[in-house]
Parts: C-alpha cells; sequence; structure tokens
C-alpha cells in the first residue's frame, strides 16, 4: 500500500474471501464489508490488528495478532492457531473450530459481546496443566461455554444481561 490515503484503501463489494499467504503491512484501511479475511499460510504468519466481518485462520503455524483484533461475523479456526499475546480479541459473533486453536496467556484478553447465540471458546493451554487469559469479559446475554479448565491472572467482570 502507498502513502496517499486515497490508494491505501481495500474494498470488498461482496462476500467473497480474501485468502493472504504473506503479511498486511502499511496505515491502510482494510474494509471487508461482509467478506471474509483468511490467513492460510502453511508457517507463522501476522493478523493484522484490526475489525474483521469474518476472519479465518486456516494452513498451519501460529498466526499471532499485532494489536487488538475484533471480529464482528464468525472467527472460524480451520488449521494453526490463532495467538491472542499482548492483545484484546473482541468477539462480536461466533467461533467455529475445525481442526484449529486458540492460544491465550497471562497477557491476553477476550471480550464477548454482541447479540449472538451463546459461544464456546476452548483456550490452547499455555503449559501441560493451565489454560490462561488475563481477563476474560463478557457482556453477551446468552454467555459463553468454557470447554476446559481457565485460569484467569486478572477479572472476570460479571454482569447482569437481559436476553
Amino acid at each position: 500500500m502507498n502513502d496517499s490515503s486515497s490508494e491505501n484503501r481495500l474494498d470488498f463489494t461482496g462476500n467473497g474471501t480474501l485468502n493472504i499467504n504473506g503479511t498486511i503491512s502499511g496505515s491502510g484501511t482494510l474494509n471487508e464489508g461482509s467478506g471474509t479475511i483468511n490467513y492460510n499460510n502453511s508457517g507463522n504468519q501476522t493478523v493484522a490488528g484490526t475489525t474483521y466481518n469474518h476472519l479465518s485462520i486456516s494452513g498451519t503455524g501460529v498466526k499471532s495478532m499485532y494489536n487488538d483484533v475484533t471480529v464482528n461475523g464468525t472467527l472460524t479456526l480451520d488449521g494453526g492457531s490463532l495467538s491472542i499475546g499482548n492483545n484484546i480479541l473482541d468477539l462480536n459473533g461466533n467461533i467455529v473450530n475445525n481442526a484449529g486453536s486458540l492460544r491465550g496467556g497471562t497477557t491476553s484478553d477476550i471480550a464477548i459481546s454482541g447479540s449472538k447465540g451463546k459461544v464456546s471458546i476452548k483456550i490452547d493451554q499455555t503449559s501441560s496443566t493451565t489454560c490462561s487469559l488475563n481477563n476474560l469479559n463478557l457482556s453477551r446475554a446468552n454467555g459463553a461455554n468454557l470447554s476446559d479448565t481457565l485460569e484467569l491472572d486478572g477479572i472476570l467482570p460479571l454482569q447482569t444481561m437481559q436476553p
């Protein structure tokens, strides 16, 4: 992407999928509309810190978030793993876990909000015995299911929500 604001923009106009086998760089705008961004490298990759409609993780290796990521639609884990790192993963939609994984750690935060149904979360173990996050913020009326033991090193704000 160049440095001119009119040239630093990629707009989706439909429901397509943009497969990224490399890296998104620069300071432009990625507007995927109703589409999907799929990080599909067969090795490690950096996931741009931005807001996605649908985000898909496939291929192999670790896909590391670079800054905070918001997913308004579906986060699909088809292969490899999405590593939150020292960032916030904000989930406003659903998670579909086919063959991938979600990695957290003692500096990783997850925020679950939006009006979708109950979401199921499984965090990869950071050691042989614990799955950990820093903060887990749940503000979805339909709640969430944790499918494994989770260690929180920060806060779990409990809010009264009306379905």
